[in-house]
């Protein structure tokens, strides 16, 4: 009997050892990654990885996870080679898709033999940085409206800081985890500063509604802020004093929104800037021009150090 079960054990060993072998790991896209599409509803999702053992070539698919919106690549529902020749065994190539939410599969092939793995959601959609002061990022002592209710509506959950704004790392000594994508929930931190869902998570419901495509949050903005903090901070040496007389980190606030465009968008792209600001400058009076000239200024730095010099930006005409 022991013969049997030691014969048992070593087949085990022998399929498990080939099973770890063979093994294709897909290091981009991350699950619930969303990237930007153009204005003809498409985009290019670049896709990276290894493998351990040697394959001739790989390939790739996109399925959409509901039907009707998207379309799967290739159209027939096959597969279409993205790295016709690894090397060192890794492999990178691309596919072109339009805007929905997909199940992503990657597979190698060695002779009649094929290896697969799968990321269980890519999006194709809408992203968008969201900035300014209270009404547009929450604060502690506001209440949070609900997270998103469809599973379309993402962000990153990371925050530079504590919900009480303690602990606040300065810009320049910022180390960013990791992307963490994930569903927006009502107590998701909205990267790089967000506090929780807010009117985010709704916002992104109602876009899904209209487009049929995935949504991407992201918030860089600050409680109490005024436009002058804003750009005071363009320089990530200087330190902003605000209208409460309240010092922030060195850098920030708009270090976070340089970090939203250089870390994030600069992998998934954006559609625009959301940005709703001004109660702090009501309070301390800074006149129309001053203000019309600051965020100019806030605008064409961020255009400027995204190198995306047709960044758009929508700014609420709603204030206090």
């Amino acid at each position: 009997m022991a013969r049997y079960v030691t014969l048992y054990f070593v087949l085990a060993f022998l399929l498990l050892t080939k099973l770890s072998i063979a093994q294709i790991s897909i290091t981009f896209p991350s699950d619930r990654a969303i990237f930007q599409r153009n204005n003809q509803n498409n985009t290019t999702i670049y896709i990276a990885g290894y493998f351990t053992q040697n394959l001739t070539s790989i390939e790739a698919r996109l399925t959409p996870i509901v039907a009707g919106e998207g379309t799967p690549v290739p159209a027939d529902g096959g597969w279409t080679i993205i790295d016709a020749n690894p090397i060192h065994k890794n492999f990178y190539g691309s596919l072109v898709a339009t805007g929905g939410w997909y199940k992503l599969e990657v597979r190698g092939v060695e002779g009649s033999s094929t290896y697969a793995s799968s990321i269980d959601h890519v999006g194709v959609g809408e992203v968008f940085v969201i900035a300014g002061q209270s009404n547009s990022v929450g604060g502690k002592k506001l209440p949070n409206g609900p997270g998103a209710k469809y599973d379309q509506v993402n962000s990153v959950n990371f925050k530079n800081g504590t919900l009480k704004n303690t602990h606040i790392t300065p810009y320049s000594n910022i180390k960013l985890p990791c992307p963490e994508y994930v569903h927006l929930n009502a107590t998701t931190k909205t990267a790089p500063f967000g506090n929780y869902a807010w009117c985010w998570g709704a916002f992104g419901d109602q876009m899904y509604e209209k487009y049929k495509v995935p949504i991407m949050i992201f918030n860089a903005g600050w409680s109490s802020t005024s436009v002058g903090d804003w750009v005071n901070t363009i320089d990530p040496n200087n330190v902003a004093i605000g209208a409460f007389n309240q010092t922030f980190p060195r850098g920030l606030p708009f270090g976070h929104m340089r970090i939203a465009l250089n870390n994030y968008i600069n992998q998934l792209g954006v559609r625009a800037v959301l940005w709703h600001q001004g109660e702090s400058d009501n309070l301390i009076g800074t006149s129309k021009a001053d203000y019309k000239t600051k965020l100019e200024s806030v605008i064409n730095a961020s255009r400027s150090l995204s190198n995306k010099a047709n960044l758009a930006w929508l700014v609420s005409r709603a204030s206090r």
